[in-house]
């Protein structure tokens, strides 16, 4: 989880957020790994951290409005993997709080049964990613 962060910490906005591939990648990874049907206490559990600063650039309807339907079936085809195993947060975050990107994200955590936050970064320097990560017995430790 550290080197994730430290990977995000290091990204740079290039204006290309493809939410699809994204989505696809988290679907591919978990599907690929082999403990996924384990069952008992030893059972994975997911935590999908979806961020995000805009728009998706690859779920666009003609009209240039966000293709939500395509999106709510890649996130329900991920927590289709494992039922009940596996949770998809999102958090929105940057200079400038647009209403509908933060929609957009709130709509994902709720079909991937997890967590939304709305971080204004040019108000705050971190984001607390704890918060994000909800077990049965609570936040996990990062």
């Amino acid at each position: 989880m550290q080197l994730a962060i430290a990977a995000f910490n290091s990204e740079t906005d290039g204006g290309d957020t493809p939410y699809l591939g994204a989505l696809q990648l988290a679907y591919q990874t978990i599907a690929a790994d082999p403990d996924l049907q384990t069952t008992g206490s030893s059972a994975p559990v997911y935590f999908i951290l979806f961020l995000s600063d805009g728009y998706p650039t690859d779920a666009v309807n003609p009209d240039g409005s966000t293709n939500i339907a395509a999106i709510s079936q890649s996130v329900n085809a991920i927590t289709r993997l494992a039922s009940g195993k596996i949770k998809l947060s999102t958090a929105y975050y940057g200079t400038i709080n647009d209403a509908n990107a933060a929609r957009t994200l709130s709509q994902m955590a709720a079909t991937g049964n997890g967590v939304f936050v709305n971080v204004d970064t040019s108000s705050t320097s971190s984001i607390d990613l704890s918060s994000l990560f909800q077990t049965q017995s609570g936040a996990c430790n990062l």
